[in-house]
């Protein structure tokens, strides 16, 4: 999905304001044109690193098929036709209640400490405003790399960006720290105007966050997983969980997996998705995170993750490679 790889070069100066792209309903996203690989740190210099592509269309395609169901032209065939759809209406109503009860709702959750909250500081400092989005700590070999969805970021100044393992509200002292960001990294073509099948981002903090929280592994999306755990934030800054089997639509001609639990608000943006958790660590391999198709979700009971891949891998590799 990406294209050949292209020279690493570095440019001075800041690389301009992105637009702000929030998680909000209706809001779907159309992929832009060649927009390179961008790596901003606090020093506002930009790293092209890879890549063109071409934009992609955002409408869905395939979530759902049917076929009408016709009579016959005598008497018989009418009556039949009518007890068919009588049935068919008696059917599709049990199943929609179903589907409605079925709908698991997140519960709060207390547990490992890789899946924490990006905060806005004032003056270097936590204060009551609630998380911009979620994060989740994933293996490095400088212990210091995070991930999230590429939507959470481009209005937040690094410099006043900071991370909290298992965040619980308040001000502190945390359990695990606060990690302050010091650099973010996009995919290829993100820029200018957020591409759906690139909604993820990595971020580095100054310090070894790993060796405190743990961390997360880093996977990939196909197969789809039977069944997945996503952990994110709420408004009032405390995380929730939910373990459901997700299913898939086809946006922007890339497969996306679709997430049913109620209460995924704004702030669980980048919430990862979660599979194969040890029950011993509380820690599994990320599979997604909330973000994608409709910014990961214009319902809070709805929630959709871009596919891992290659291209998440490629970023992956590249940072890890540099430490």
């Amino acid at each position: 999905m990406t294209g050949a790889s292209a020279p690493s070069c570095t440019t001075a100066g800041n690389p301009g304001s992105p637009p702000l792209i929030t998680r909000a309903p209706g809001n779907g996203l159309a992929a832009s044109s060649d927009t390179p690989l961008l790596r901003q740190g606090e020093d506002g210099r930009t790293l092209i690193i890879r890549g063109r592509t071409r934009p992609p269309a955002t409408r869905p395609s395939g979530v759902c098929t049917g076929r009408a169901v016709s009579a016959g032209g005598n008497m018989i065939g009418r009556k039949t036709g009518l007890a068919i759809f009588v049935l068919l209406l008696f059917a599709g109503g049990l199943f929609a209640v179903h589907a409605i009860r079925s709908t698991d709702t997140a519960a709060p959750y207390d547990g490992a400490g890789a899946v924490g909250a990006l905060l806005i500081l004032d003056h270097g400092k936590v204060t009551t405003r609630p998380p911009f989005c979620t994060a989740s700590v994933v293996h490095s070999p400088a212990g210091n790399l995070l991930l999230t969805a590429a939507h959470c970021l481009g209005r937040v100044p690094v410099s006043v960006m900071a991370f909290v393992p298992d965040y619980q509200g308040g001000k502190g002292p945390f359990r695990y720290g606060l990690w302050r960001v010091t650099r973010q990294t996009f995919p290829a073509h993100w820029f200018p105007d957020g591409n759906i099948r690139r909604d993820f981002a990595f971020l580095t903090v100054r310090g070894d966050v790993q060796a405190k929280a743990g961390a997360e592994t880093l996977g990939t999306s196909s197969p789809a997983p039977a069944s997945v755990q996503v952990i994110g934030y709420t408004l009032d800054g405390h995380p929730v969980t939910c373990t459901e089997s997700p299913t898939t639509i086809v946006a922007a001609g890339q497969r996306q997996l679709k997430f049913t639990c109620k209460g995924y608000v704004s702030t669980a943006s980048g919430a990862p998705f979660l599979v194969n958790v040890s029950a011993k660590t509380g820690n599994g391999t990320v599979v997604g995170v909330v973000g994608g198709y409709q910014q990961g979700g214009d319902s809070p009971s709805i929630s959709y993750s871009t596919e891992f891949g290659a291209t998440i891998k490629t970023v992956y590799n590249a940072l890890t490679r540099k430490g």
